[in-house]
């Protein structure tokens, strides 16, 4: 038997309250462990558009904090969701938690912040993680301004092909 949407929805609504006002999430965190290779620890968030019957566009939340060895072979993720909210104040919260949590269980040589261009989200890494390695990973943003470049200069399209692999290389 299928069940309904709105018994799916109603469901995840209930998972999601359970989750964010009990502490079974702390508890998990706290049994985490981190490797004794590890020696990096990086985190990115970004966000994709989502579109919302009745409301429309708005910009859901998806964020990483994954640990590395000195090989840079990757050793543990753990992913964050989080649905459109204003300024993504609870997926900072869940990443800040995951950090502190990791970084309080084993002394990691590098903290590396990733993020595409967007500026909302410079601001919060650097203010929060102010002496970190910070990256941007432009892989996104140069297909995204290739696009709006290829409409306006339709006669440059193989040029910002190669530009666009070379910014990615």
């Amino acid at each position: 038997m299928k069940p309904s949407g709105g018994t799916v929805k109603r469901v995840l609504d209930y998972v999601g309250r359970f989750l964010e006002t009990s502490d079974v999430l702390d508890i998990i965190r706290s049994e985490g462990t981190v490797s004794e290779e590890a020696v990096t620890l990086a985190m990115s968030i970004d966000s994709t558009s989502v579109n919302i019957r009745r409301e429309g566009w708005h910009h859901a939340s998806a964020a990483t904090v994954s640990t590395y060895d000195a090989r840079g072979n990757r050793l543990d993720t753990v992913y964050i969701g989080r649905m459109p909210e204003t300024g993504k104040t609870k997926a900072k919260r869940m990443l800040e938690r995951e950090v502190e949590a990791k970084t309080a269980k084993h002394k990691l040589r590098y903290i590396v912040c990733i993020a595409d261009c967007a500026r909302d989200q410079w601001r919060y890494f650097r203010r929060k993680y102010p002496d970190a390695i910070h990256v941007v990973d432009l892989l996104l943003d140069t297909e995204s301004l290739k696009g709006h470049l290829s409409k306006t200069y339709k006669h440059f399209e193989d040029r910002l092909d190669k530009w666009t692999l070379s910014l990615t290389l």
